[in-house]
Formats: C-alpha cells, sequence, structure tokens
C-alpha cells in the first residue's frame, strides 16, 4: 500500500514547497505587514490563519477537484481573480488606515484584532493564486495513480506543504515582529507600514488581474 512518497520524492517535493513559499506572494507580504503593523503575535496568528487554509483545500484535493480545476482554465481564472479583489480589498483598508487619522484598529479588542488576522490569514491563503496553482497542477505530479489511495497520497502532500509553510511563514513573522519591536516611534511605524502593505497588495493584485487579462 502506497501512502507516503519516496524519499529523492520526497526531498524534491520539499524542495519545491520551500521554493513556493520563500518567494514574495500575498501570504507572505500579509504576514509581514500584520507582524509589523500589529506585532509578533498577531503575524503568528497570521500564520496559524494561513495554515487552515487545509481545511478548505483538504477536501477539494480529496474530491478530485484539483482535476476539475487543472482542466477548464475558466474555474482558474475565477479563483484568481477573487484571490486578486480581495488582496485590492486589503490593499484599501491598509490606505484606509494610512489616511485616517487615528486607525481604526487602536480601538479595537485584543480578542477581535486576533480574529481579524486569524480570517485574513485563512482567505488570503485560499484565495492566492499562487498556491491554487501549486494545489491543483502541482501536488497531483507527485501522486502514483497506480499505486491506489490517490485522495490520501494528495492529503499527506497538502499536510507536508503547511507543515512546511508554518515553519517558514512562522520564521517570517518572528523577523518581523522583531524588527517591528525595535522601532522606537511605533504610531509613525505603523502608519507608514500600512502604506507599504497597501502599494504591495495592489502590485501583486494588478499582476494577478494582467494575467488573467491576457491568457
Amino acid at each position: 500500500m502506497y501512502f507516503f512518497p519516496e524519499f529523492s520524492v520526497l526531498i524534491a517535493y520539499l524542495g519545491a514547497c520551500t521554493l513556493l513559499q520563500i518567494s514574495p506572494g500575498p501570504d507572505q507580504m500579509l504576514v509581514i505587514s500584520n507582524s509589523i503593523g500589529r506585532g509578533m503575535i498577531a503575524g503568528i496568528l497570521t500564520v496559524f490563519g494561513i495554515f487552515l487554509g487545509i481545511l478548505f483545500q483538504a477536501p477539494l484535493l480529496s474530491l478530485g477537484t484539483a482535476s476539475l480545476v487543472a482542466t477548464y482554465e475558466n474555474a482558474f481564472d475565477i479563483l484568481c481573480a477573487a484571490g486578486a479583489t480581495y488582496l485590492a480589498y486589503l490593499a484599501y483598508k491598509n490606505l484606509r488606515s494610512f489616511f485616517a487619522r487615528y486607525s481604526s484598529n487602536e480601538f479595537q479588542s485584543s480578542r477581535e484584532v486576533n480574529s481579524n488576522v486569524i480570517f485574513q490569514g485563512f482567505l488570503t491563503n485560499v484565495t492566492n493564486p499562487k498556491v491554487i496553482l501549486f494545489l491543483f497542477a502541482f501536488i497531483p505530479q507527485f501522486t502514483v495513480p497506480d499505486k491506489g489511495h490517490i485522495g490520501l497520497q494528495v492529503l499527506i502532500l497538502l499536510a507536508i506543504l503547511k507543515i512546511n509553510g508554518l515553519f517558514i511563514n512562522g520564521s517570517v513573522a518572528i523577523l518581523a515582529g522583531y524588527a517591528n519591536y525595535r522601532f522606537s516611534s511605533r504610531k509613525s511605524h505603523v502608519k507608514w507600514s500600512s502604506l507599504f502593505s497597501a502599494i504591495v497588495f495592489l502590485v501583486i493584485a494588478a499582476i494577478f488581474w494582467i494575467q488573467i487579462i491576457t491568457r
């Protein structure tokens, strides 16, 4: 019975996962933004929200939705468009925070802020076109159909991806949170980090929309 990839395949897969997660993208930028703007704990909770994306992605992969999205390009474009739209919304929120004299987040309770960043991490991950493409087009290539249990194989590969992401994005959250701690003028820093995040999210959203339109 074949459940787990062979060692050589596992090493190659881990390398691909690492390259995916260290390259700049919506997930990583959201972690950096929340870690710098709201502190290390908020960044780590964002990473946890990204990990929770497995709750949405696992059923899609195990039910064979991956092949559906890979077959129908329009389905992939719809998912990408949803991700690009959400990134534009995050950019809008950061811009509003930058231009406001007092950020609304300063008056939110700690519990409300924590739930917000977890949800942001979750939604950004499940609508991240880079992650969608990896899940639906790349993970199935590491399965062995003639060994059976395809659903279980892809779930194991997905779990490896998400655990690897916990370590990489968690490290980013800690480093960005520490950088935030080192700044003496926190309010000014938060203000400018909001503008930076807004610009980055807008650029990434624009790139995704251009790719969708020109495909």
